[in-house]
């Protein structure tokens, strides 16, 4: 008796399983297939994804040290009983390394004797390093578009006519380090023949290019003209600041 129980209610449950069944079966959404969920998961998986970068230049739209660099190098020449106009230092800056700058401010000394020039840079650099370990002034308007360009996940290059010693020490007080994606500055490898500003562009386009970051897909925020010609060659929209 105990065994014709079990076997009815074994009976009764698949009765009711096959009851259920059909309900659902017959109150399903067509369009909800199995195969049909597979082609919209295959859509997903497989359509591109694009991705954004947003490059700014540190010196002269981050964080203001063109003027304190300018100052450095006025300074450092002075040191070496040369003078130099700060505001013509000033237009010289952008998108130039110290030493750049240097040589270009004295151009009969730079082919037949550079050690002045680059004495003075190097002077300038241990002044600038003075001037800017307690932090620097950021730009209050760059800085919000920096967080805006993160917060929807847009990859952060910075890229610095500074040296590295000094930029990485600056975001890190500014609490900035956990939002930049690449940091490319003007001492970084490799140290090629020619521009810095050149050098460090196309180090970015590789990178970025790397990271499936196409051209059409990068703006960039440029301290001046001159920089931004130079970055018009490797992004879509450059923008002056």
């Amino acid at each position: 008796m105990r065994a014709a129980r079990t076997c009815g209610w074994g009976n009764r449950h698949r009765r009711s399983w096959r009851l259920a069944s059909a309900f659902l079966d017959s109150h399903a959404y067509p369009e909800l297939t199995l195969n049909s969920q597979l082609s919209t998961l295959d859509l997903i998986l497989t359509a591109p994804l694009s991705m954004l970068a947003t490059i700014f230049a540190f010196d002269g739209v981050l964080a203001d040290t063109l003027r304190l660099r300018a100052h450095a190098l006025v300074d450092a020449a002075a040191a070496e009983q040369a003078r130099l106009d700060t505001e013509v230092v000033l237009a010289l800056l952008p998108g130039r390394t110290l030493l750049e700058a240097s040589l270009a401010l004295f151009p009969e000394l730079a082919t037949t004797d550079p050690t002045l020039p680059e004495l003075i840079a190097l002077r300038a650099q241990r002044g600038f390093r003075a001037l800017v370990q307690h932090g620097v002034p950021l730009d209050q308007r760059a800085l919000r578009r920096l967080q805006e360009a993160a917060t929807r996940g847009d990859r952060i290059v910075v890229r610095a006519d500074s040296e590295r010693r000094d930029v990485e020490s600056l975001l890190a007080l500014a609490g900035l380090e956990t939002s930049v994606s690449l940091l490319r500055c003007s001492d970084d490898a490799p140290r090629a023949p020619g521009a810095s500003l050149q050098r460090s562009w196309e180090a970015i386009h590789m990178r970025l290019s790397d990271m499936g970051v196409g051209v059409p897909e990068r703006t960039a925020f440029e301290s001046n003209g001159e920089t931004a010609e130079t970055a018009a060659l490797f992004v879509q929209v450059p923008n002056v600041w």
